[in-house]
C-alpha cells in the first residue's frame, strides 16, 4: 500500500503536482482542483517574493510612501491564477494570506459535503478566486499610479483585528456543518439553511446585548 509523505501511517489518495510526493486527505491542498503538498506553495510562494519586478526610483510620494518599485498589472493578473501570489506580488501578504486560506479552506470543505452545501462552498471558493484575480489586477494599477497597498494591506489586517468574533463564528458554523453532514447528512441536506439563520441571529442578538449600556 503506498503512503503518505507526510504521515507513513496514512494511505495515500493523489500526489503533488509539482514534486510528485504522495500525499494522505489531510496533505492534499486542492487550488483550483488540483493537489499541492504544504513544501511546494511554501516555496511558490518564497520564489514569487524573490521574482517581484523593482525599478529604482528616489522619488517619494507626499503621504510619505516611497515608490521603490512599479506593479506591472498582467503580472499580478498572471501570478493571481495560484491563490493568494498575485496579493504577494504586490506586496500585500496579509492579504494573500487571507485569500489562499479562504480558497483552500471552502475547498476542503466542499470536498467534505455532498449536495446542495457542497455546491454553496464550491461557489464560495470560485467567487473568491475570480474576485482575487480582478483585485489583484486593479491593485498593480492602483500601486502604478503611486498609491500605498502597504496602507491598504494594514487595513486588512485592522478590520480582521476588529473582527475577530466573526471570524471564530464562521469557523464554528463551518466545523459544525461538517460534523453534522457526517453524523446526518439527510437533516442537514434539508435544514442547513435553517442552521444559518440560527446562528446569524444568535450573533446579532450577541452584539446587540453587547451595545447596550451597563
Amino acid at each position: 500500500m503506498m503512503t503518505c509523505a507526510y504521515h507513513p501511517g496514512q494511505p495515500s489518495s493523489s500526489h503533488c503536482q509539482i514534486c510528485e510526493r504522495l500525499l494522505c486527505r489531510a496533505c492534499d491542498h486542492r487550488i483550483r482542483g488540483l493537489p499541492y503538498c504544504q513544501d511546494c506553495i511554501v516555496e511558490g510562494v518564497a520564489l514569487l517574493q524573490k521574482l517581484r519586478i523593482t525599478i529604482p526610483s528616489d522619488t517619494t510620494k507626499g503621504d510619505g510612501f516611497a515608490e521603490g518599485r512599479r506593479q506591472v498589472p498582467a503580472l499580478a493578473l498572471l501570478f493571481s491564477l495560484f491563490p493568494g501570489l498575485g496579493a504577494v506580488y504586490n506586496g500585500q501578504n496579509v492579504k494573500a494570506l487571507l485569500i489562499f486560506s479562504l480558497i483552500a479552506g471552502l475547498e476542503a470543505i466542499a470536498n467534505q459535503l455532498t449536495g446542495s452545501l457542497e455546491s454553496l462552498f464550491t461557489i464560495s471558493g470560485v467567487a473568491i478566486y475570480l474576485y482575487s484575480l480582478l483585485d489583484a489586477f486593479q491593485s498593480a494599477k492602483r500601486g502604478r499610479r503611486g498609491v500605498n497597498l502597504q496602507r491598504e494591506d494594514d487595513e486588512v489586517r485592522n478590520l480582521l483585528r476588529s473582527r475577530t468574533h466573526l471570524v471564530g463564528l464562521v469557523l464554528i458554523l463551518a466545523g459544525s456543518l461538517v460534523t453534522l453532514e457526517t453524523l446526518w447528512p439527510d437533516f442537514v441536506g434539508r435544514f442547513w439553511p435553517a442552521l444559518l439563520i440560527v446562528a446569524g441571529t444568535i450573533d446579532l442578538l450577541r452584539r446587540r446585548f453587547e451595545a447596550r449600556p451597563g
